[in-house]
């Protein structure tokens, strides 16, 4: 079982006729759901990438097992960030690039292929380059102003 998943309060019929929960096997992204503490941990995360005063480049490592929460982790970094400017009113958003590294283990350059992962993302407006991209593991930010925006 993950980590830091949730059941899904759909109870299954076993042979026995017995009820049993079924538990996802997905991330969380919503930090009321979760049941392990994790939320903790991204909350003092989300308040140290949206500091000013936090220097960039910033790199941080989360390290686990597969199934350990690592992806429920950033997503609800992810929504904590987004409440966070939503609050402010009227702060621009943080920028967010999910990038699988094992999707490009052939890569000559995985820097090059995170690159273009980041242009392809895509826009409101459409076109690559926007504020929101696909889900699939790992962060990014680039400064849009003389503010760098994190994630």
């Amino acid at each position: 079982m993950n980590a830091a998943t949730a059941t899904t309060g759909t109870p299954s019929e076993t042979s026995t006729g017995r009820r049993v929960p079924l538990v996802a096997d997905a991330p969380l992204a919503d930090p009321a759901a979760d049941r392990f503490g994790f939320a903790e941990f991204a909350h003092a995360l989300c308040l140290l990438v949206d500091d000013d005063d936090t220097s960039t480049p910033l790199t941080i490592a989360v390290s686990a097992p597969w199934g350990g929460g690592k992806s429920s982790l950033g997503h609800m970094l992810e929504t904590m960030l987004e409440r966070r400017v939503r609050n402010r009113g009227n702060d621009d958003p943080r920028l967010v690039c999910w990038f699988n590294a094992w999707e490009h283990d052939d890569a000559p350059h995985l820097g090059a292929a995170l690159a273009r992962r980041w242009r392809a993302r895509p826009s409101a407006t459409g076109t690559g380059g926007g504020a929101r991209s696909p889900r699939s593991p790992a962060r990014c930010s680039r400064p849009e102003s003389a503010r760098a925006r994190r994630c």
